[in-house]
């Protein structure tokens, strides 16, 4: 039987404001920003795009904290099977 996954709730501007303190985070996304208007002439990208490519989220940034499993206190996988991640606006 399946476990049903628990739910993490993120809001979308904590996310980026987190992942945009990282210079190297920060040089990807301006790259992949020209990128896209050279190839394409329009950027069509969202959220949960840039956080599947994360590769992880700090609990700190998750509002309903308190749901994370004690094992995972500090950083949460992005292909953690145990959670959903839910983008919500503030």
């Amino acid at each position: 039987m399946k476990k049903e996954k628990i739910e993490l709730f993120v809001h979308r501007a904590d996310f980026i404001d987190w992942y945009i303190q990282d210079s190297d985070d920060m040089k990807y996304l301006a790259q992949r920003v020209l990128n896209d208007f050279i190839s394409e002439g329009k950027i069509e990208w969202s959220v949960k795009e840039i956080f599947d490519e994360s590769g992880y989220i700090p609990t700190f940034i998750i509002k309903n904290e308190e749901d994370i499993l004690e094992d995972d206190r500090d950083d949460i996988e992005v292909d953690e099977e145990k959670y959903k991640i839910t983008f919500i606006d503030q």
